[in-house]
């Protein structure tokens, strides 16, 4: 079981920084990876550490930054190969872009840049452009990725679909049927790869598209709350 955060687990808000984390969905997730015998991976455009701090006490499987950092079943970290360091000119040039647009805000993450224009979504153009030309300077080993509001800045090729990929290549993961459940346009190679490869690819909303679909994040949470109960409910599991 592959999760993407917000947007699916999460509804998005306003702010990167806004989020909260309820103690239901803590213990939904709890329940899955016990249910599942720790096949449970979040898989977010967040770094782990802020996955960390939003879902703490809870330490689960993830993959960060888009899958660019991964932390596996047994605690330890996969991490990308390219230094964060290659996008430090762009991160001067966009905290001076941001002086020029009020309300965008830009999350400065260790393998990426991300500009959130939630809140002013006028600025669409203004804000893609600009991260277009702070890319092109930088050259090869860069890549830009659209999202919900947001337009990244990422360090490296490496992706969510790779990570999942890397993932299914581990205990306790491998041998297991994947399920991905994501809403953007980060989710979209995912969603393709698992699909491709038996498993079941479910969309959130209505930005993409997969074979399976839930209406929102409360949608993901009544059908996460059902797949887990009928694995605890199987024979042999004390059901």
């Amino acid at each position: 079981m592959f999760v993407d955060v917000d947007g699916t687990l999460l509804e998005f808000m306003p702010s990167p920084n806004d989020p909260k984390v309820t103690n239901e969905t803590r213990a939904l997730l709890l329940r899955a990876h016990i249910a599942l015998e720790g096949a449970v991976a979040l898989v977010s455009g967040r770094s782990i550490d802020q996955l960390d701090l939003m879902f703490a006490p809870l330490r689960l499987p993830a993959a960060g930054q888009h899958g660019q950092e991964r932390r596996l079943s047994d605690g330890s970290m996969s991490g990308a190969v390219t230094p964060g360091a290659v996008l430090d000119p762009a991160r001067h040039r966009l905290r001076k872009f941001l002086r020029k647009v009020p309300g965008v805000l830009l999350e400065e993450k260790t393998m990426g840049l991300a500009l959130h224009f939630r809140r002013v979504p006028g600025v669409e153009d203004k804000v893609v452009n600009e991260a277009i030309s702070a890319a092109a300077e930088l050259g090869d080993g860069v890549e830009i990725q659209l999202g919900s509001m947001v337009v990244e800045l990422k360090a490296g090729r490496v992706n969510k679909a790779s990570a999942v990929a890397a993932f299914m290549d581990e205990p306790p993961f491998t041998g297991r049927v994947p399920v991905f459940i994501g809403d953007d346009l980060t989710d979209v190679g995912a969603l393709e790869w698992v699909a491709a490869h038996g498993g079941l690819a479910v969309a959130v909303g209505t930005r993409v598209r997969a074979p399976y679909w839930l209406d929102d994040s409360g949608a993901v949470h009544a059908w996460l709350m059902e797949f887990v109960a009928a694995i605890e409910n199987e024979p042999g599991n004390g059901g």
